[in-house]
């Protein structure tokens, strides 16, 4: 049997992350695409730097509770999915974090330094910007497609493996995860898009971030009762199987 310890952690990383994640919906928007108006919402903002430290502390919690699946789920075809989503989080997680410093910190001084500069000064300025729009952009793509995409769909179809999980937390990560996928894609392949970035991106992010909560609703309620199916969730599939 798992050591309960472990299931406490996994339970908290998870209800950490999650709660942290939901700074996401304070990130500013623009449907304006140009770089000029992406570096004015880095200057306008006055809690760009500490919304984007408070979502990178939240993705440390996040790969932490994700990869820590990997060890609590059943054995067999189960903890294989688990094992391989975990892979994921942590390579998705090492790109999101990379774009989360670059657009939080790096970004916001470029951002600054284009607002203060004038006359040819401020044409390097924006072509510089842009550069590193572009790469954070790409970092922030595949990060989506790998660790919000890839990671819940292993880990979801761990879960279903699994009896003592309810039926509505792998589905839900299915579902998550699988939009994650698409919106990953879509700017991968085409680059910004309105309707993937803005509104689709946040509304799959949104799902993931209740499967994380409800995943560390059922760990703790496992490592405190050790009952076979956390939330009362009756299975399907015999865990093991």
């Amino acid at each position: 049997m798992e050591d309960r310890s472990l299931f406490r952690v996994a339970s908290a990383c998870a209800v950490i992350g999650g709660l942290l994640s939901f700074g996401n919906l304070l990130h500013p928007r623009s449907a304006d695409t140009g770089i000029e108006a992406t570096l004015r919402l880095a200057v306008d903002s006055p809690i760009w730097v500490a919304l984007h430290f408070v979502l990178f502390i939240g993705l440390l919690f996040v790969v932490a509770a994700v990869s820590a699946i990997a060890f609590v789920v059943a054995t067999g075809p189960a903890r294989t999915f688990a094992r391989f989503g975990m892979i994921a989080a942590m390579v998705g997680g090492a790109l999101f974090l990379t774009s989360v410093a670059l657009d939080g910190i790096v970004d916001k001084h470029l951002a600054d330094a284009w607002a203060s500069s004038t006359g040819a000064d401020r044409s390097v300025a924006l072509r510089v910007a842009d550069a590193a729009g572009e790469i954070n952009f790409a970092l922030f793509s595949v990060g989506i497609f790998v660790l919000l995409g890839v990671a819940p769909l292993l880990q979801g179809m761990a879960l279903l493996r699994d009896a003592r999980f309810s039926r509505w937390l792998p589905l839900l990560a299915l579902v998550g995860g699988a939009g994650s996928l698409a919106v990953g894609t879509i700017q991968i392949f085409g680059g910004f898009s309105y309707i993937a970035t803005n509104v689709l991106f946040p509304v799959f992010a949104f799902l993931l971030t209740i499967w994380l909560l409800g995943m560390g609703q059922a760990l703790w309620r496992l490592s405190a009762t050790g009952e076979e199916h956390a939330l009362g969730g009756a299975a399907s599939v015999p865990a093991g199987k």
